[in-house]
């Protein structure tokens, strides 16, 4: 079970993400990034790749010898710099975008964490209901249900 923040956004819609790192970002990186609607990043991690890349493959000189130790460092690391940063990343894009921090749970997903505030929420609902209007017996003025 991991820590999952739920954010409510401002059509009703919910997203769970999860606190600490994240396999997503390690392995799929950019990819990620624009799979979760975060283009900034995505194009961003996209363009600067392909630079190094370029970079790499047409240097001479100087660039050459230092294109040989910064790509290959960067290809190694910049996994493991996404995948611990990943997720504050995809939790401030969301509070960027109206999205509201609601609650954390301990949940195996992020789905069973969403379905965990909402049943929340709903058990929340129901008892504000219950001060307000009474139960379905105690409204019952005219005496039809017995």
């Amino acid at each position: 079970m991991a820590a999952y923040k739920v954010y409510r956004g401002p059509h009703n819609t919910y997203e769970a993400v999860k606190q600490g790192w994240s396999w997503l970002w390690f392995f799929f990186g950019p990819l990620w990034a624009l799979f979760k609607r975060m283009w900034s990043i995505g194009f961003g991690l996209i363009v600067a790749l392909f630079f190094l890349l370029l970079i790499r493959v047409s240097s001479y000189g100087f660039l050459k010898d230092a294109s040989q130790i910064v790509f290959p460092l960067v290809v190694v690391l910049l996994p493991f710099v996404l995948g611990a940063i990943g997720n504050r990343w995809h939790e401030q894009y969301l509070l960027a975008h109206d999205f509201r921090w609601k609650a954390t749970y301990e949940a195996d997903n992020f789905f069973d964490a969403i379905d965990l505030y909402k049943e929340e929420r709903r058990d929340e609902i129901r008892a504000t209901r219950r001060e307000a209007f009474g139960t379905p017996e105690e409204r019952d003025i005219y005496g039809t249900r017995s």
